[in-house]
């Protein structure tokens, strides 16, 4: 077996291989689905036979884009060490079946396949397993090894687990201020292991610090070396996804969560939109059948949410765009229906069908928009959220106006004054729902009043640099409805 791809798949179950064949038809991985499944088909092949079923020649260049497509394919194959972190130990009952039938070749041949696989993804607690049969099986292939080979493998285990434990014990203690008062300490733990040969012990001693750093809001997270740092050890995981240490998902995605707080303060509007969209397809690629929402995702669900609805309310929407925008209702469709929202809490919850809201206008569906917020105050008529209660209702008025039904526009507006009692949460939103009631009022009596009003508050936001994206939107609306 010359491709490690090879390898993976003589040790997948069954189960594993449908499911990974079924993530690369759902991803379009078209060449990739190919090999694999002639692989699959014919396990021990030559590169010349592969070349001929996937390209339909043998020429040379076939054989260099066969090397190149093994190797992509290996790199997508990350989705096993992502959901089946514990795959290669398929390999342990059939190793004893060999044994027991005295089947010595074959059981060394899979054992060595785990090892090399082991080695590829750093599966250090794999690698010792198939160690311990070497040691009682196979004296003469342990002495072909390289020296310190066993040593090294158990060290960078150990590290491994030395690392998150350590970060988990400290994010979990309640003693919160006693942990800042030794951070420092704490912080210098983990350095050292940002040398190791193990890219993972590097990647998980990377973000444990880094989850320090933004947990306890150290005053060095904000630094130009912390930005550094967090978009170098991103870079290591998209560059070495099929790691084990990819099992340790929330941990993984902590760093897309980190990079958003540390740049959404400096970074332009686009930047930060290109951002979100990159965390948003990674999310929606690698973790959809999660069950947790990730504080990471949501966070560029927001602000990218955010981000259109200003821009592009009553705006022409390009069709990359509008293809990214379908994408993301597709995902929030499906979060809607797994995650566990009892476990995640109402706030979460609304917040979620908000930003849902948010993305359903800007693909003109307004009604699905409005049902999901009206039954979402409906539900939760008996909990607080009082802090909620003007990004509601900004979204759920601007659903209302862009379906034109500006009754219900102002049945809103005097249902959030109530519910508010002029308490004011984000002034923006305040400005805008304001804005959106006057033109509603306009559209129904057209009553020097209102534009009056409708003036004053257009004259507040051209006051504020800040808020000119907002003043665009109103002037938008106002032009698209004739006011």
């Amino acid at each position: 077996m010359g491709f490690i791809i090879q390898k993976i798949i003589s040790i997948a179950n069954p189960n594993q291989l449908k499911s990974f064949s079924k993530y690369l038809k759902s991803g379009n991985y078209n060449l990739p689905l190919k090999l694999v499944e002639t692989i699959i088909h014919h396990p021990n092949e030559t590169s010349a036979f592969y070349a001929l079923k996937v390209y339909g020649n043998q020429k040379p260049e076939s054989l260099v884009n066969l090397n190149q497509l093994a190797n992509y394919t290996f790199k997508l194959s990350a989705f096993y060490s992502q959901h089946y972190p514990n795959y290669i130990l398929n390999i342990v009952p059939l190793i004893d079946v060999l044994l027991f039938e005295n089947k010595k070749e074959e059981a060394l041949e899979l054992i060595k396949n785990g090892i090399d696989v082991a080695k590829k993804i750093e599966d250090y607690q794999s690698l010792l397993i198939m160690f311990n049969y070497i040691e009682m099986h196979f004296y003469s292939f342990e002495k072909t090894l390289p020296k310190n080979y066993f040593n090294d493998a158990l060290t960078h285990f150990e590290n491994i687990n030395t690392i998150t434990q350590r970060q988990d014990e400290l994010l979990r203690n309640t003693e919160q201020e006693s942990i800042k008062k030794r951070i420092e300490k704490e912080l210098t733990f983990f350095k050292p292991f940002f040398k190791s040969k193990s890219k993972s012990v590097q990647i998980i001693a990377k973000q444990s610090y880094l989850h320090l750093l933004s947990h306890f809001n150290h005053k060095g997270f904000y630094s130009t070396e912390t930005l550094t740092l967090i978009k170098s050890t991103l870079k290591d995981i998209e560059s070495h996804p099929y790691l084990s240490v990819s099992k340790y998902k929330e941990k993984m995605m902590s760093l897309d969560y980190m990079y958003l707080k540390h740049t959404r303060l400096v970074l332009d509007e686009k930047a930060i939109n290109s951002a979100c969209s990159k965390i948003i397809s990674k999310w929606r690629i690698n973790y959809l059948n999660e069950t947790s929402l990730d504080t990471g995702l949501f966070l560029a669900l927001s602000i990218q949410g955010s981000y259109l609805i200003t821009n592009y309310f009553f705006n022409k929407i390009n069709a990359n765009l509008k293809q990214n925008i379908e994408e993301t209702i597709d995902l929030c469709e499906s979060l809607t229906h797994k995650i566990d929202w009892d476990k995640e809490g109402h706030l979460k919850h609304i917040n979620f069908y908000n930003v849902y809201a948010i993305f359903l206008i800007l693909s003109n569906q307004e009604k699905k928009a409005i049902k999901l917020i009206e039954t979402t105050l409906h539900h939760y008529q008996q909990k607080s959220f009082k802090k909620l209660y003007d990004g509601l209702f900004v979204i759920l008025i601007m659903a209302y106006i862009k379906a034109e039904d500006f009754d219900k526009v102002i049945d809103s507006y005097n249902r959030y004054k109530k519910l508010t009692k002029d308490e004011i949460s984000i002034v923006e939103n305040d400005l805008i729902i304001k804005a959106l009631y006057y033109i509603a009022q306009l559209k129904i009596q057209a009553k020097n009043q209102y534009q009056q009003k409708l003036d004053n508050v257009i004259t507040d936001l051209k006051s504020d640099p800040k808020l000119k994206n907002n003043l665009l939107l109103i002037e938008r609306t106002m032009n698209s409805l004739n006011v």
